[in-house]
């Protein structure tokens, strides 16, 4: 955290709420501009329909593109999977608040933040921002209840088609009232997120502009492998006839060639034949639709996750987790965009409204903490060994770091194994060295000067480990070598028991205990807490 900074008259939060604030902006209407029912584009979508509805969401008429892009995702298997994936990790996330200060006045704006995430529909309202990265902007209305203290907003989701961008730069979001050029927003009303996908226009850098031809390419793909389904494998039916008969013979013909396909059962005339072909024997199968639907099924994979190892079909867990890295890079830059819209039209609002603009001009910072706990643990190591090297670090900084809240005053506190319960400094040693650095050396000298004797026996007795187990592991090794099979080897295992010798062994492990209980007890002679050898 920053030092605490020296605080000034505090501004006065208002004493009454302007009528905006109370009442929805944006809500639906029945009839109007701002209709929740639309009618459907996606049905019959053909290439020249789609070019139409993108060209005019790029000259500012956005309203089909808008649906359709809705549509899409509720209609498309995959693309829906997809895109819930990316949004569900955004919304898994723990939401972190951060004192602007170490001053109380900005620890209790901190609290009073945190308390206002920490209320029912906070995660819905996140994912309602989500929306934003497929049809490029996202919309949520605060509706603020002034009749208790703090001000606490309700979340409000608004349909993208309640909205246009302005016509001069395409940037900013108006309300839809009739007018060319819409209604400005009013302050502290609106929740707006545009992720930063692509520079330029926040239209075009929605998903869905890409998605909407995965999703046509893909129907006509299906449309095709449902008809060639209802007719693959069934035979060819041909019936024929000669320039005598009469169009009465040949309406005969064909409607008995038709009831073959539906009831196998038709009468002919004798001298009329029906013949069949087998057409399973062509040259296109099935998998020909298959392999177009994949491919598509792929693209979007990697239009929304930026790959496809983790999405459709992985080939090994290494490729699986470098393909993750990927994922964690965009999933941490949309948990940064929607900091950055939850800093600037939630916090910011929340804290004018209810403290007072601060003089300072630093708000509580919220962010959304993506957990990467190989750079945690390479972090706090990193922090533990300049702190043995004597460097000073500030406990609230390493706790902001993690994501650890301050203990309260009376608050049980952990302590490592043996450390003393009260904060008893920690001084250095004679030489003025830092804790860490004295500790260190401390347990240098005492390695150097008096070596341990169980150390010393351990290493004796690993010198001369091969000649104690050779008689016994022996044997098993030249039996499981003249094995052919598991049951041959099960087999001669009884054979093999008989043949090992430990007494080799025995010995070594006699000699180990003895010499192991004797260097106890000279131990515990020299501590002065007695040595009669029990135990």
């Amino acid at each position: 955290m920053r030092k605490p900074t020296p605080s000034r008259a505090p501004v006065r939060p208002l004493k009454r709420a302007p009528a905006t604030l109370t009442r929805e902006i944006a809500a639906p209407e029945l009839v109007g501009t701002r209709t929740v029912w639309h009618d459907s584009y996606a049905a019959g979508l053909t290439p020249a329909r789609l070019a139409r509805i993108l060209r005019a969401a790029m000259e500012g008429d956005t309203h089909e593109y808008l649906v359709l892009a809705g549509e899409i995702e509720r209609l498309e298997l995959h693309y829906r999977a997809q895109l819930g994936t990316r949004k569900l990790q955004v919304k898994s996330l723990q939401i972190m608040v951060e004192a602007a200060t170490d001053d109380p006045a900005d620890v209790q704006r901190a609290d009073a933040v945190r308390n206002l995430v920490a209320r029912p529909g906070t995660r819905r309202m996140i994912g309602h921002l989500l929306d934003g990265l497929a049809r490029g902007y996202s919309v949520v209305e605060l509706v603020w209840d002034t009749t208790g203290a703090p001000w606490m907003p309700r979340f409000e989701w608004r349909d993208p088609t309640f909205f246009h961008l302005d016509r001069v730069t395409g940037q900013e979001i108006r309300l839809r009232d009739g007018t060319p050029d819409g209604a400005p927003l009013p302050p502290h009303k609106f929740l707006i997120h545009v992720p930063d996908l692509i520079t330029g226009l926040p239209i075009a850098g929605g998903l869905a502009m890409l998605g909407v031809w995965a999703f046509m390419f893909k129907s006509f793909s299906l449309q095709d492998w449902a008809a060639f389904g209802e007719i693959y494998g069934m035979p060819i039916r041909l019936g024929r006839f000669d320039q005598a008969h009469s169009p009465e013979d040949r309406a005969i013909l064909r409607q008995a060639v038709t009831m073959i396909g539906r009831q196998a059962a038709a009468i002919l005339p004798r001298d009329m034949d029906i013949q069949f072909i087998d057409a399973a024997k062509g040259a296109v199968g099935p998998d020909v639709f298959q392999r177009l639907a994949e491919y598509w099924d792929a693209q979007v994979s990697k239009v929304i996750l930026g790959q496809t190892m983790t999405a459709d079909d992985g080939s090994s867990l290494a490729q699986a987790r470098v393909h993750n890295e990927v994922r964690l890079d965009i999933l941490e830059a949309d948990a940064g965009d929607i900091s950055e819209t939850l800093q600037r039209d939630l916090v910011a609002p929340f804290i004018d409204l209810n403290f007072g603009r601060p003089n300072h001009g630093l708000y509580p910072t919220i962010r959304l903490l993506v957990p990467d706990m190989d750079d945690t643990r390479q972090w706090v190591g990193m922090v533990c060994d300049l702190v043995d090297r004597g460097m000073t670090v500030g406990m609230s900084t390493v706790r902001d770091k993690l994501g650890l809240p301050d203990p309260d005053p009376d608050e049980a506190l952990l302590h490592p194994p043996g450390a003393a319960l009260g904060p008893a400094p920690a001084p250095g040693d004679e030489d003025g060295l830092p804790v860490g650095q004295a500790t260190a050396r401390a347990t240098a000298r005492q390695s150097a000067d008096d070596p341990d004797p169980i150390d010393d026996l351990r290493d004796d007795l690993l010198d001369d480990w091969e000649p104690a187990m050779a008689p016994v592991v022996d044997p098993l090794v030249e039996a499981l070598r003249g094995a052919s099979s598991f049951e041959e080897a099960l087999a001669l295992l009884p054979q093999v028991a008989d043949r090992m010798d430990l007494s080799a062994l025995v010995d070594a492990l006699t000699t180990a205990t003895a010499a192991g209980r004797a260097v106890g007890v000279l131990e515990a002679q020299d501590r002065g807490d007695g040595g009669d050898g029990d135990g």
